[in-house]
């Protein structure tokens, strides 16, 4: 069996047609965009429901108490349930399936990527290597830190007790200076060459080889962002994947990353609380993306690749890989 039709086999066994986002269809400009309510007074209950993707795969939607949601979605990380999404994860599968399921590009999501702050320092962690369903133990131990007792600075996780801002450090983590990041909304040319939005995609040019993504990719996300920003939404967005930081702060907080809804897709929503306390009974609104892989890989070159790798010969890994990219777009 040749090489191509080898891998087109074991890409139908794994995911199924995924198809190309391409020739969007005009009825979907009529799709009302649900703008993700910011709220500090939320529902005491986990609301949960499954979206269905174009490959056949489901994500499970989390919403409601913060507080609630991550240390219930951990412990499922934690016994290798499945993942929370991160904002590479979010921000792939949203341009990836929008043709399908545009509701992952429209709505608005939180996610397992987390930025730390002191000062001028930036501390960006990422949540897994590509491929791998574990956290890393800068990630497991930030997202534990979201809970019911915690006290809060400035609606933020307070790093500045039991060595906390150390304690995020390893693998995964990349610490920049603030004076070297761009604070604010993007076009596409300077999307392309944001330090701190290339870091959380994973482009191979900013992170370690373990959390990187083919460039291709992480071309596509920003390229196709922006191409359903100005095709699909009447006003016709051209600066998007905002990048705001959390406002300065000579203490060391931490906040998760998230992607806003639609026209304000990549607007992070720092604050992770509302008042001093999360044990004040009020509490910030959360919307997680699960995905327990039941079956099904998620449909990304690296994810196929490490199950086909040990059937391919090193000298065709780049003809591979194009195929990969070919057959998943």
């Amino acid at each position: 069996m040749g090489i191509k039709k080898y891998i087109q086999r074991k890409m139908a066994d794994l995911s199924g047609a995924s198809g190309r986002i391409g020739g969007l269809e005009s009825e979907l400009k009529s799709i009302k965009i649900e703008n993700r309510e910011l709220t500090s007074q939320v529902k005491k209950n986990d609301m949960t429901e499954n979206i269905q993707l174009g490959n056949g795969r489901e994500i499970e939607e989390h919403s409601g108490s913060m507080t609630k949601i991550v240390p219930k979605l951990l412990a499922k990380c934690r016994k290798g349930d499945g993942i929370i999404l991160s904002e590479a994860d979010i921000r792939f599968l949203g341009v990836r399936d929008f043709r399908y399921n545009p509701r992952i590009f429209t709505g608005g999501w939180d996610s397992s990527t987390l930025i730390a702050t002191y000062g001028d320092r930036v501390k960006v962690i990422l949540p897994y290597e590509t491929g791998k369903k574990e956290l890393t133990k800068a990630a497991e131990y930030g997202l534990s830190l979201i809970n019911s007792s915690e006290t809060l600075i400035r609606d933020r996780i307070n790093l500045n007790i039991n060595n906390r801002w150390s304690n995020l450090d390893g693998h995964g983590v990349y610490t920049l200076n603030r004076n070297e990041l761009y604070d604010g909304d993007l076009t596409r040319e300077r999307a392309m060459k944001d330090k701190l939005l290339l870091i959380k995609l994973g482009h191979p040019n900013y992170v370690d080889s373990e959390f990187a993504r083919p460039k291709d990719e992480v071309a596509e996300i920003i390229e196709r962002t922006f191409y359903l920003g100005t095709t699909h939404f009447d006003d016709k967005h051209k600066v998007m994947m905002n990048q705001r930081l959390p406002e300065f702060s000579r203490d060391p907080v931490l906040s998760i990353c998230s992607v806003g809804s639609g026209g304000e897709y990549g607007r992070p929503y720092w604050q992770i609380g509302k008042s001093q306390s999360f044990a004040s009974g009020v509490d910030f609104f959360g919307k997680f993306a699960f995905d327990k892989f039941e079956g099904l890989e998620a449909l990304t070159t690296d994810y196929v690749y490490s199950a086909i790798k040990d059937h391919i010969d090193s000298t065709n890994e780049k003809e591979v890989k194009k195929i990969l990219n070919e057959l998943g777009k």
